[in-house]
């Protein structure tokens, strides 16, 4: 009846010819024609034939130690946050053992014959056991080669006889919306599990557990606990994805949104992950924020490019001359046009190669010779200081914003760019666009200097601000919360 009602509404008028390669031992030299809806039956059941070989279950044992009874699983970026403090405020009540094991499931890819399986790090991560089952059946002990926290992917290894059947992996760039795409995996343990959907979008940003991953496809081939790490699939039978989270009310079930990992970015750094263990980027050691409209007003600025917001100490970018304020406008010949842009041609640079960056320091042009460094372990994804219990954002002053704010050349302090809602400056009527010129009578001159003179204040205790509006002076008294 179904068959019937979608051949009379969805009647297939145009010949698909598609050739379906084998990701195995065997490939296919003869294209599948596709007629009709059984057609494109026909050939989802061939991908899966020759796909499933190299998807494995994964199944891990992670020891939990005490004082972490209640246990969160990486499950989907919506969590609900009241019911987890409830009730870890409930199990504190109680004695909670030791340690005990968790155990977890999820799902791989072999991705060379030697037995290199490519798979989510939250999948493998943490794990004192991991075990690999083949599609017949045939159980491996795994071995963590290589994880990334960046991408949330890892590569483990198996120790087999000979060689294992692999998957052919595709380009996730050349993927269109509306594009078919299998997905196949372990979901709930469900073993070769295949579901049938299309690229809903590319390019998805999602923040996970504090994490932010980029540019993630978007599908709505059933993804569900246990998929993660396995295969998303296209029309060819060319790994294009690597699934990874879901959205659901419950952070159980598919509701038809799930997202992968482009293949191209798992093709970055496998190479990394086998050799090194670790993926090397290059890093500078800069806090970049977008150059706004506004901001383009402010410093009577008219090109593309990004601003410097902040320069780590000792880090490349400060030793190599790189000072808060200037703008980024090219590098190594590539002009910069925003933030991800210029973090990507960073991060894809070696360390120890040197790049040549254009800047505008105060509205004058110049060429910096920059030796990149190898981005830390921990802490890859840098975000701007803190701000201080003031609740402002503050800026050291350039001439184009003297001239914006119409602020004599002499002027001295630093200039606020924004104002925490709530916050004891807000309290105190400071504004956006006001200049601080002193601290407890201590006057300022940059950043630094103020960074230093508010962080003396103790909790409990206030401050007296001298504050320049416009042509008007005048003193503000803010109090630092307890």
């Amino acid at each position: 009846m179904i068959r019937k009602l979608i051949q009379t509404v969805l009647p297939i008028l145009v010949i698909i010819s598609i050739s379906c390669r084998s990701q195995t031992s065997s490939s296919v030299d003869n294209p599948v024609e596709v007629k009709s809806v059984e057609g494109l039956g026909n050939i989802f059941v061939k991908i899966a034939e020759e796909v499933e070989p190299a998807v494995v279950n994964i199944s891990t044992v992670r020891v939990i130690k005490e004082g972490t009874f209640f246990h969160r699983e990486f499950r989907s970026p919506f969590q609900d946050e009241f019911f987890d403090d409830f009730f870890e405020r409930f199990f504190e009540f109680f004695p909670h053992p030791r340690s005990f094991k968790e155990r977890s499931l999820g799902s791989g890819v072999i991705i060379k014959k030697e037995g290199y399986i490519l798979t989510n790090c939250h999948v493998i991560k943490d794990a004192t056991d991991i075990k690999v089952t083949l599609t017949d059946k045939r159980e491996f002990k795994g071995k963590v080669v290589g994880l990334d926290k960046k991408t949330d992917l890892a590569v483990i290894k198996v120790d087999a006889k000979g060689d294992l059947p692999v998957v052919k992996l595709g380009d996730s760039e050349r993927l269109r919306i509306g594009e078919w795409v299998i997905a196949i995996g372990n979901p709930f343990g469900l073993e070769h599990t295949v579901t049938v959907g299309v690229v809903s979008a590319k390019g998805r940003d999602l923040e996970i557990q504090g994490q932010i991953y980029e540019g993630l496809l978007q599908t709505d081939a059933s993804i569900n606990p246990g998929n993660s790490g396995g295969p998303l699939v296209d029309i060819h039978g060319r790994v294009v994805g690597i699934n990874t989270a879901i959205v659901s009310p419950t952070g159980i079930g598919s509701v038809g949104i799930g997202f992968a990992i482009p293949i191209n970015k798992a093709k970055e750094i496998i190479n990394d992950l086998i050799e090194k263990g670790k993926v090397i980027r290059g890093w500078l050691g800069i806090i970049i924020q977008e150059l706004t409209p506004a901001l383009k007003e402010a410093l009577n600025f008219k090109e593309d490019g990004v601003l410097v917001s902040d320069v780590l100490s000792d880090s490349p970018a400060s030793k190599g001359g790189l000072k808060r304020g200037d703008i980024i406008i090219e590098c190594n010949g590539i002009r910069v046009k925003e933030v991800k842009q210029l973090q990507d041609i960073v991060a894809k640079t070696r360390p120890e190669k040197e790049v040549n960056i254009l800047i505008v320091r105060d509205g004058v042009k110049e060429i910096l010779s920059i030796k990149i460094g190898e981005m830390p372990e921990e802490g890859i994804v840098f975000k701007p200081k803190e701000g201080t219990w003031l609740g402002v954002t503050v800026q050291d002053l350039t001439r184009e914003l003297r001239e914006h704010f119409d602020l004599e050349k002499g002027e001295r302090g630093v200039l606020i760019t924004d104002v925490e809602v709530g916050s004891p400056a807000d309290e105190a009527g400071l504004q956006q666009g006001d200049l601080i010129k002193e601290v407890n009578e201590q006057k300022i001159h940059d950043v630094s200097k103020f960074e230093r003179e508010i962080n003396k204040i103790a909790p409990g205790k206030s401050c007296l601000l001298l504050i320049k509006r416009k042509e008007h002076t005048f003193f503000v008294v803010a109090k630092r919360e307890e």
